[in-house]
C-alpha cells in the first residue's frame, strides 16, 4: 500500500459518502481512485458514481501495477 506522489486526499472506499466534504464541490472534477490491486477502487467509483461524480478515473491493477511499471509509491 502507499501513496502515489502528488495525491490530494487519501479516503478509505467505505467513508466516501461520510466524507463528501473532502471531496471537491464540482462534480465533473478529475477524480483519480486507486487502491492496492483495484478491488476497492471499483467500490469506491461506484460510490463517486452514487454521488454524481462524472469525470472518475481508475488505475487498473492498483499501486501494485504502478510499482511493477516501476513508477514511485509514498509509503
Amino acid at each position: 500500500e502507499g501513496n502515489i506522489p502528488q495525491t490530494d486526499l487519501r479516503l478509505a472506499y467505505d467513508q466516501i459518502e461520510q466524507s463528501l466534504d473532502q471531496l471537491p464541490a464540482e462534480k465533473d472534477a478529475k477524480t483519480v481512485v486507486y487502491c492496492l490491486t483495484s478491488g476497492m477502487a471499483k467500490k469506491a467509483v461506484a460510490s463517486l458514481l452514487s454521488q454524481g461524480y462524472t469525470n472518475i478515473w481508475m488505475l487498473e491493477g492498483g499501486t501494485t501495477a504502478w510499482e511493477e511499471a516501476g513508477l514511485i509509491i509514498n509509503k
